[in-house]
């Protein structure tokens, strides 16, 4: 090690040889912890039923007192954690205790029952705040990796537990590796239902991320599994998954026909939640096919039942479809409120794909009503937003309605940057226009081109080799530098 690594080392164990033997029994088992730790937590966690007694709660602050923890309040709860030296060296003499094993097994069973006794609240209340869950991020990645490792437990519940955190917070990539795992080490013939399971999550994060084919595929083989099995509900939820696939691919016909059987389903089972949720989907391909009024029906009576449940992340996506069904109709002031309503109850639920798609309709409202030097900041959040948590597929029409804006604020570099990066997405993501804006983006290109002479290829070229994410950075930040 270096010097400096050293000189670090031996101090850190200068102070744990100033602890008594159960301080140390103490420091070394919290090592099992990533990113830190309640102490809620560490009293299940660190008291092993046949091993040495700790006396937790007083050794905590003990160790905090003597700098071998940090104390921080992180969304009104209190939380330990340790400098990463200080826990490589405890978690070094965790190994050499023997100990690791068993406590490690202790830290994958507190937090797979912690999580899924919380995705079963979830699903009674979706307005439940999830944020404890990204304190408590890299603890659940570990008790993850320890439930794959360990032979004789099922990732599987787990996985399963953690998906709505994972949407929620827009760690898709994650979820689509984990939920992959699962099902690579998981025969046809084990437990049908959490089969199903992890088949419906596995499509819903694919039609998340745009991959509409791969999307379809797992949720057609939950859809043949579920009718096999005589399995009503999970028929109707993959019935309902299909129409969002279909309606994604603009095929709002195809749409309608899953809704509505979906719908059917559910009525006969006396579950409103569900009967709001369908008819909030199904207004989606009312309005695509310009049938209004029907899609205004629908939404109402779906906001009726999430207003009486209390369910505000039903509410909020209710809203968000009223939105778009006023922008639409033309109508900008109602779709501002709607979007507004929406917005606000998202950014409560910390939904950031909610956060992301109201931002698009609020700017849209703005735009209708002429207010394009305020559509421009709103826009940039969304394409952040979208950015983060991977909405490929909404890049190109908020790259487009920023070129719009800066088409009217007399913005042209900005506005032959963006819509550069527009139609590099939709190649990208084979996110064809239609023919007639096709032609209409191709000529407003040519005429930017043209005004901007040389500086046009050199503003291409800025982002030729950048991944997704680094494009969307490089526009936002641009712009930002310059006002």
């Amino acid at each position: 090690l270096p010097q400096r690594q050293r000189t670090l080392r031996d101090a850190i164990a200068w102070s744990h040889d100033l602890l008594d033997e159960e301080e140390k029994v103490l420091l070394r088992r919290l090592a099992v912890f990533q990113g830190g730790f309640t102490l809620e937590a560490a009293l299940e966690i660190v008291e092993l039923p046949d091993g040495e007694a700790t006396d937790v709660f007083n050794g905590v602050e003990g160790l905090a007192d003597k700098s071998l923890l940090r104390q921080q309040e992180v969304n009104g709860d209190i939380r330990f954690s340790m400098l990463e030296n200080i826990r490589e060296f405890a978690r070094e003499k965790l190994l050499e205790s023997g100990e690791a094993e068993p406590i490690q097994q202790l830290h994958a069973a507190y937090f797979g029952d912690w999580m899924k006794m919380l995705a079963e609240e979830v699903e009674k209340d979706p307005s439940l705040d999830m944020q404890p869950c990204e304190g408590e991020r890299e603890n659940l990645r570990t008790a993850l990796e320890w439930h794959f490792a360990d032979k004789s437990r099922d990732p599987g519940p787990m996985a399963c537990a953690l998906t709505a955190f994972w949407e929620r917070q827009g760690h898709f990539r994650e979820a689509r590796e984990m939920l992959a795992r699962c099902l690579d080490q998981r025969p046809d013939d084990a437990e049908p239902g959490l089969k199903s399971e992890l088949l419906e999550h596995s499509g819903w994060f694919e039609y998340l991320m745009g991959n509409y084919v791969a999307a379809r595929g797992f949720m057609e083989r939950r859809l043949e599994r579920c009718r096999s099995n005589g399995d009503l509900k999970g028929a109707a939820d993959a019935l309902s998954d299909l129409g969002a696939i279909s309606q994604a691919e603009e095929d709002s016909e195809q749409a309608r026909l899953y809704f509505e059987e979906s719908l059917a389903l559910v009525r006969q089972q006396d579950d409103p939640r569900r009967v709001a949720t369908r008819l909030t989907n199904l207004s989606l391909s009312a309005t695509a096919q310009s049938r209004f009024e029907e899609a205004q029906e629908m939404l109402e009576e779906a906001s009726t039942i999430f207003d009486s449940l209390g369910d505000s992340s039903g509410l909020a996506a209710c809203l968000c479809n009223l939105a778009d069904l006023d922008l639409k109709r033309d109508l900008y002031p109602t779709a501002r409120l709607h979007s507004q309503r929406s917005l606000e109850l998202f950014r409560q639920l910390d939904d950031q794909r909610g956060i992301s798609y109201a931002l698009s309709n609020l700017a849209e409202a703005l735009i209708g009503e002429g207010e394009y030097q305020g559509a421009i900041p709103v826009l940039q959040e969304s394409l952040t937003v979208a950015s983060e948590v991977e909405l490929q597929p909404s890049f190109p029409l908020l790259l487009e309605n920023l070129t719009s804006c800066y088409l009217k604020t007399g913005e042209s570099r900005f506005a032959f940057l963006t819509l550069a990066a527009a139609s590099a997405f939709r190649t990208r993501f084979c996110l064809a226009r239609d023919d007639s804006e096709e032609a209409k983006w191709v000529q407003v290109g040519a005429e930017l081109a043209v005004e901007l002479g040389d500086e046009s290829e050199k503003l291409r070229q800025s982002f030729a080799k950048l991944d997704n994410e680094a494009i969307i950075v490089h526009i936002v930040d641009l712009h930002q530098e310059e006002f």
